[in-house]
């Protein structure tokens, strides 16, 4: 089996012309979701990506316990639900109340206090949480897409209002989409674990890494983005990580730095595809040709981990994208080119198995191991992970 850095582009039909009409997208991508999901689950795709985020918080256990933190928000009036899969992660639930816990001013002594200077770039680099789902029969019109929009900017609010409390400021959570906790979780790090986090900017995953290792162990954490690598560093000394280097450095060239760890987390930059919910730009800023020129970076970032890493050493291998391509096929490339490389499960019944069939293309049934995170089926943003081995 060998694969080219070719991507699926059927015939469009008339009715995947009229979905894409109806929902701003371009009609190849409506005619891929056919080729997916089928139409009724297409259907279903389509209108909960119209719908708004809810934020997700991740308590760091290295200065704080869940508990203190959670009461604390919910004096400031925030509602908090224990997410079921991250034990120390939460939902923040927004409805109308919000609005009275919005009119705290990020330009408060409480945000100046402590010496954390955020510019404007900055706090768009931050990671934020994704969406909840429609209700029943839910219509797009143009009188809800007003709502949606309104919906929005209360959340931008809110997300302002959650990076400039006290207990934010101070490293006691990061505000992190749910889907994203879960590589850093299912790749188990311990104490003593010398790992390298490959695309570690703005720091979300590289936080939760060391939070895990309990600020043991070595954590080399790069990033090419010399904007992107502030934020890291920002994020790295506000959660107070202690185990950790951050290097400006092109990841795929870590196989040339004489790194041999035993872990890699690399969350591979991608065409965005399953963040939709959260940048309805992402329904028309990209074409088949963007998804192959990511599939070429992510083979060479995925090839320089497996030649970096130790016998018997983990890679895992995640995006944001739900792109087959940029998903199973690049693994898949890799199982081809490197015989002693294997998928490991995880102990994740929550998210779905990965295709081993798709586009016409059959895959290694061991793909099954791999999960999928589908907005409409999981309430988050539509995500990938991949958990691999290199056999001793």
């Amino acid at each position: 089996m060998s694969f080219s850095f070719k991507v699926f582009v059927p015939d469009i039909s008339n009715k995947a012309r009229e979905l894409a009409e109806k929902f701003g997208y371009r009609p190849y991508m409506i005619e891929r979701y056919y080729s997916m999901f089928g139409v009724e689950e297409t259907l279903e795709f389509l209108t909960i990506n119209e719908s708004i985020s809810p934020l997700a918080i991740r308590i760091n256990s290295l200065k704080t316990d869940p508990q203190t933190v959670a009461n604390s928000l919910r004096m400031k009036g925030y509602q908090l639900t224990p997410s079921e899969q991250i034990p120390y992660a939460y939902i923040i639930e927004q409805d109308a109340k919000s609005e009275e816990i919005l009119q705290k001013s990020s330009t408060s002594p409480e945000y100046q206090q402590h010496g954390f200077e955020r510019d404007h770039d900055t706090l768009k680099e931050l990671e934020w949480g994704r969406p909840s789902y429609l209700e029943e029969d839910y219509l797009i019109d143009e009188e809800k897409r007003q709502d949606i929009k309104s919906s929005q900017h209360l959340r931008e609010k809110q997300i302002a209002t959650l990076g400039s409390t006290n207990e934010y400021l101070m490293g006691y959570y990061y505000i992190q989409d749910l889907a994203s906790m879960f590589p850093s979780y299912y790749l188990s790090p311990q104490p003593d674990d010398f790992i390298v986090d490959m695309c570690a900017a703005p720091g979300g995953k590289t936080t939760h890494l060391a939070q895990i290792m309990e600020n043991q162990g070595h954590i080399f954490a790069l990033d090419n983005n010399k904007k992107r690598i502030k934020s890291l560093i920002y994020n790295v000394r506000r959660c107070g990580i202690m185990n950790t280097t951050v290097l400006l450095l092109d990841a795929s060239s870590t196989h040339k730095q004489g790194f041999h760890p035993n872990k890699i987390l690399l969350d591979a930059p991608c065409t965005g595809e399953g963040l939709i919910r959260d940048d309805s730009a992402r329904k028309t800023n990209k074409t088949p040709t963007d998804i192959t020129g990511m599939m070429r970076k992510q083979h060479s970032l995925l090839h320089s981990a497996v030649k970096s890493i130790k016998p018997g050493g983990r890679i895992m291998y995640s995006t944001c994208s739900i792109a087959p391509e940029e998903n199973e096929f690049v693994i898949q490339k890799v199982l081809d080119s490197n015989p002693d490389i294997e998928i490991v499960s995880v102990n994740d019944e929550w998210g779905l198995p990965g295709y081993i069939n798709v586009f016409g293309m059959d895959l290694s049934e061991d793909l099954l191991k791999a999960r999928r995170l589908f907005p409409h089926i999981h309430n988050t943003i539509g995500f990938f992970y991949c958990l691999l081995q290199k056999r001793k």
